[in-house]
């Protein structure tokens, strides 16, 4: 497996806010949303997405959390479920719903009918989903949860969990939404129904987005 340099340090982290929504029943991932922001690296929504078409009120009203400062999502390189390499620069010039899980996190497995959902909605667009396992067990645990799900999009196998803590994940599941040009515009701690009319609106509006030109890879990939 290969990955990319971490995130930057707390010390070069920018401010983050969190929107509203479901507020009431999210307080437990809203309270851990500001425990952990100091760990997770600096971003910022481009101004014009911000603009165009309220793309940072539906953020807000899918409770993600959106920052300051861009930070390129880290490269890396990982089996798929099919044992086929994947690799995230591939997707450059797509909008990537990568999302973090497990076979054992009992919300992971309640918001992934949605998810399925919203890739078979978006499926003739340039959107890519993109879910990784932290099994330790690997395919042995992950491809029957797969088979009884009836899930198609993309699963990859993170095994000793490096690209899990290159993205300082600290709550099951989370989901970061990454631009067509490989940076990430927000981040979702904890489950959200995607398949809704605000999850589709928000896709639908990153994809009207006006494609930024990639940036030099900053984050080359390198042995693990």
């Amino acid at each position: 497996m290969m990955a990319s340099q971490p995130f930057p340090s707390r010390r070069r982290l920018a401010g983050a806010s969190a929107g509203g929504g479901r507020r009431a029943a999210w307080l437990g991932i809203a309270a851990l949303a500001l425990a952990i922001a100091p760990l997770l690296p600096g971003f910022w929504l481009a101004p014009q997405a911000a603009q165009a078409g309220g793309v940072k009120e539906k953020f807000a009203a899918m409770g993600m959390i959106t920052f300051s400062r861009r930070v390129p999502a880290p490269a890396f390189t990982l089996p798929t479920l099919t044992g086929e390499v994947f690799r995230l620069q591939d997707l450059r010039g797509k909008i990537v719903f990568l999302n973090f899980w497990a076979t054992w996190c009992v919300p992971c497995r309640e918001e992934m009918p949605a998810m399925q959902s919203l890739a078979d909605a978006f499926a003739q667009r340039p959107f890519a989903m993109v879910a990784i396992s932290q099994d330790a067990a690997g395919e042995r645990v992950v491809r029957p949860f797969v088979e009884e799900l009836k899930l198609r999009f993309t699963i990859l196998l993170d095994m000793d969990k490096a690209v899990t803590q290159r993205y300082s994940v600290r709550a099951l599941p989370s989901t970061y939404l990454i631009g067509r040009d490989g940076a990430v515009l927000g981040i979702a701690l904890g489950p959200r129904e995607w398949n809704s009319p605000q999850a589709r609106a928000l896709i639908e509006a990153l994809l009207e987005l006006p494609a930024a030109a990639p940036s030099a890879a900053p984050n080359s990939e390198s042995a693990n």
